[in-house]
Order: C-alpha cells, then structure tokens, then sequence
C-alpha cells in the first residue's frame, strides 16, 4: 500500500482472483484496508468509440459476466469473508454516484485497480476515483497494454486523457505486472484534485 492509509478499489472483478490475492496478501502483512468491488456483473460493454476498431481485438456485450452470487461463491472458496469486502454492482455510468463517498471506509483510497479494458468504462472509474486520490495511492491498470499498447485507445488512452484533464494530478510510472498491466504512484498539487 506503499505505507499510506486507505482503502482497496477495484473496478472490474470478473471472478475476483485480483480481489483474493490482494485480501490475503494485506493479511499476511497484518493490513485490513477496506476492500470495495464494481462491477456490472454482467460483463463488458459493447465497444464503442474507437475501442470499435475492427483492427484491434475486442469482445462482445457481455464477454467476462460472472454474477454477483457466483462472484461470493468464489471469494467464499476463496477464503475471503464476506465482511472483508463490499460490492457495488451496475455499469459505471449508472453506479459511480458521489453519494458513494459516504461509504465507511472508501476514502482515501490506497490503491485502486482498474480491468475495465475499455476506454469510456475507464474514464468512468477514474473521473470517480479522483476525489479519494492522495498522494502515495497506487493507480494500476491491468489491461493497459491491451489493443496492441496503442496510446489512443483502451485504458492507456483513458488514463492519457484523463491525466490531460486533471493539472493536479501527476503519475509516476512504478511497475509492469501481468503481460499487460502497469502501475503507477500518484502525485498531487497542493490544491486536491476534483472531478
């Protein structure tokens, strides 16, 4: 968590092996952040935009769905409580509501994992995640590299864009992980960042 307080978020589940690995490895470090999930739970949108580009890989409506009770069975089989973690289901663009930040425990956040693949989905969850931002926070994109590493497209172009928009925020490139996936640690001006 790169020794800040805060919580766990994570946009895109699918079956949640991200979210039970990230569980047992704060426990093994004696951490109990709170750890919040979205998802649509029924899979990915259809491509829009240029994340349509019939040149590029992409899936179809749905592709990824995994419902919400499967995704407890498995965290259950898991061994992640279902009190370490709450869910917030629904397509970002009717889910993401501020009212969220009320939430006990979601703010600010210590390292957010986006594997939302597409770019709007993308921008979605980072226009909401600017608010519980603070210096240290890990940012990691799990399918940065997706269509072909193309700056313009996917989460890579989303996050390219959204950096553009927010003169507050800086991002330090930290870490590579998986074959597509990049970290970063994030860096705020004195003025805290707004959406």
């Amino acid at each position: 968590t790169n020794e800040i307080p805060g919580s766990y978020l994570e946009f895109g589940l699918y079956r949640g092996s991200a979210s039970a690995h990230f569980y047992h490895a704060q426990r093994r470090h004696r951490l109990r952040l709170p750890m919040f999930g979205f998802d649509s739970f029924a899979g990915l949108p259809a491509a829009r935009g240029a994340d349509a580009d019939p040149t590029f890989r992409r899936y179809e409506a749905g592709y990824f769905s995994c419902s919400e009770d499967d995704l407890r069975a498995e965290l259950h089989r898991r061994h992640v409580p279902a009190q370490a973690y709450t869910l917030v289901p629904g397509f970002y663009e009717d889910s993401l509501h501020p009212s969220l930040y009320d939430r006990p425990g979601l703010m600010p956040a210590a390292v957010v994992l986006i594997d939302c693949f597409y770019y709007e989905s993308t921008q979605l969850a980072l226009r909401f995640v600017t608010p519980t931002l603070q210096n240290g926070t890990v940012l990691m994109c799990n399918s940065y590299f997706r269509f072909k590493g193309h700056p313009d497209y996917g989460e890579r172009g989303a996050v390219a864009d959204w950096i553009r928009q927010m003169p507050a925020v800086a991002l330090t490139e930290y870490a590579k992980f998986g074959t597509t996936g990049l970290a970063y640690l994030v860096h705020l001006s004195p003025s805290p960042p707004t959406p």
